[in-house]
This record gives structure tokens, sequence and C-alpha cells, in this order.
């Protein structure tokens, strides 16, 4: 993940936990295409099956607020 230049700083910096042959996905990424990607390249480490992409899209506010 750390490696993908296409991948914005969000992407290449989520967490990835894998336990008893599970893995899950946390963090923020800037696009569904980045959230499909890493879920690709976490299902193609292991087992599709054993992968949850709890990944969510968007970036993060700068808190001001309207």
């Amino acid at each position: 993940i750390q490696r993908d230049p296409a991948l914005s700083a969000n992407a290449r910096n989520v967490e990835v936990v894998t336990l008893n042959a599970q893995t899950t996905l946390r963090g923020r990424v800037n696009s569904e295409v980045e959230k499909r990607r890493i879920g690709q390249m976490a299902a193609e480490a292991g087992r599709p099956e054993n992968v949850s992409n709890l990944l969510e899209v968007g970036l993060l506010s700068g808190g001001t607020s309207q």
C-alpha cells in the first residue's frame, strides 16, 4: 500500500490489522477508487472472504463551521 504512488497520503496511512487470518482495513481515503484498490490489495495478499473493508471515503474537514 505504501509503495503505490497512485494513492493519496491518507490512503497510504490506513490501518491494516490481521488476526487469525482475518484482515480489517480502517481509516480514511480520498475516493471510492482508493477504497476498492486497497481492498483489492488485501484480498490478493490473503483470502477475499477474510477482508473487512471498513475504510471511510472523504476528506477530513478543516474544522471550520459556518
